[in-house]
């Protein structure tokens, strides 16, 4: 499987959670407020909001278990971004959301069975913080999914 379907599918299992907003299956480069608005404003609420996730691999790991057939584990890091408002309570709903996604992931672990495995979602840091000026809600995720053995 390719890295990019890999990716491809874990961004749907994501957009499959209620009000995720929008998910990418790579990494948006960002350089100033108006382009972070640009791509992780979800524009399908009222108000719009910051609610975003983009996906990266971060490392891949490879056993050979015999000639010309490994099986490789990729360490997928999943960043969440959500518009903070304090008077909205909105860490709360934050969190709920990282449970939510986990939840997903956790009742299919093949990915319908795209995959051979996958590890239940980690939670790396869910922190506050300023991007681009703008006060966000972020949540660094990886999830462990290894690919069918490669037999050639």
């Amino acid at each position: 499987m390719k890295l990019s379907d890999l990716l491809k599918t874990i961004a749907a299992k994501i957009e499959s959670v209620p009000d995720t907003g929008k998910v990418y299956p790579r990494l948006k480069m960002i350089r100033d407020e108006a382009s972070f608005k640009a791509a992780y404003l979800d524009t399908t609420v009222s108000p719009p909001r910051i609610r975003a996730w983009a996906l990266t691999r971060e490392s891949t790991s490879s056993i050979e278990n015999k000639v010309h057939n490994d099986k490789d584990t990729h360490l997928i890091v999943m960043r969440g971004y959500f518009g903070l408002v304090d008077a909205n309570a909105t860490d709360e709903e934050f969190q709920d959301k990282i449970e939510d996604v986990r939840e997903a992931f956790r009742h299919d672990r093949k990915l319908g069975g795209a995959v051979y495995w996958t590890g239940p979602v980690q939670v790396r840091q869910a922190v506050t913080g300023v991007i681009c000026g703008v006060l966000v809600h972020y949540v660094e995720a990886t999830l462990g999914v290894q690919i069918y053995p490669i037999v050639y």
